[in-house]
């Protein structure tokens, strides 16, 4: 393995640990840029996110067991399940141009709004606390779900893109930590899931995703603590604003055809 994909390893457990997002939009680049095919990158990368979220949750409970909400993530994964399946319908009913255009725009917005987030003074930045949880939050939480398994078809974009904005936007008082945690431990079920059809699919480079493993899976725990520990809510949301703006950039470039 090329010594520089062990940066690569290191970078995308850091981020997905650090902002609840999947390493494959660090990991696939990389490995395409290595000469590997565009589907067997993308399996690859896959491959690696279940577990790299796996470890991210694993040290989430042993650090801030409170950042975990079971029931929330739970939702989000049945409503990902959905989401999976419309996608598939959706891209065959509209145009995958105006799809990619409006999937470039809300991914604008939302870093516009993590910036203006990040930047506003302490008093009108949002104030993490206790979160008491209502119903509606359970169904807010399965409709982030569809919405990010439906990218997730179309796009080939991870939830927690989805999932940790939304999440801070619409459940009152949630923080950071707390949402990136949720998308995680969603994301454990949902990409064991894909990696089975990748498998079945000979996608995967076992060999490569094994030696990468190596590296991601200590670097999502070193991430987890740094989102909870160096890192306070407004830093974090400037970060997830600066991801954001990468993921529609690689979005950019590859055009309107949907994700692999």
């Amino acid at each position: 393995m090329p010594k520089r994909l062990w940066l690569v390893g290191a970078v995308a457990g850091v981020v997905s640990g650090m902002l609840g997002v999947g390493g494959g939009l660090v990991i696939g680049p990389a490995l395409i840029l290595l000469g590997m095919p565009l589907r067997r990158a993308a399996g690859t990368a896959l491959a690696l996110i279940p577990f790299i979220a796996a470890a991210a949750v694993i040290a989430e409970v042993l650090l801030e067991p409170q950042n975990i909400y079971p029931g929330l993530a739970s939702a989000v994964f049945l409503g990902g399940i959905v989401g999976v399946k419309l996608g598939a319908i959706i891209d065959k009913a509209i145009s995958s141009s105006l799809l990619h255009h409006l999937f470039l725009l809300l991914l604008v917005v939302a870093a516009a709004r993590n910036i203006y987030a990040g930047l506003a003074p302490p008093s009108l930045a949002l104030a993490p606390q206790l979160v008491e949880l209502y119903a509606q939050y359970y169904f807010y939480a399965a409709i982030f779900g569809v919405f990010a398994g439906v990218c997730a078809t179309l796009f080939g974009v991870g939830g927690g893109v989805v999932v940790v904005p939304a999440l801070i936007i619409a459940v009152d008082g949630i923080s950071f930590q707390a949402a990136s945690a949720i998308s995680l431990l969603a994301m454990v079920p949902t990409a064991a899931m894909a990696v089975r059809n990748a498998y079945k699919q000979q996608r995967i480079d076992v060999v490569l995703a094994k030696s990468l493993a190596i590296v991601c899976l200590p670097a999502a725990v070193v991430g987890v603590a740094l989102r909870n520990y160096s890192l306070d809510h407004s830093q974090l949301q400037l970060c997830f604003a600066v991801f954001l703006i990468y993921v529609a950039f690689r979005i950019l470039r590859r055009g309107p055809t949907p994700g692999t």
